[in-house]
């Protein structure tokens, strides 16, 4: 999947960033009515995969797929 860089960031700064963070990560993403939907899980990075879980039934992660 393409990562598309929306911000002020380099893409190796979001790396560098994320291999050093400990804290949740936000993830948001635009409902039906375009409306935000956001999320603070925790998550893990290695080797440039950034990993997390929630329900497979979730309305975000549904969303989410809605885009690839």
């Amino acid at each position: 999947m393409a990562i598309r860089i929306a911000g002020p960031w380099s893409l190796d700064t979001v790396w560098t960033y994320l291999a050093e963070a400990e804290i949740p990560v936000q993830i948001a993403v635009l409902n039906n009515d375009n409306l935000p939907i956001l999320i603070s899980p925790w998550f893990s990075y290695d080797n440039n995969h950034i990993r997390y879980t929630t329900q497979r039934d979730a309305h975000i992660v549904k969303l989410l797929f809605n885009l690839i």
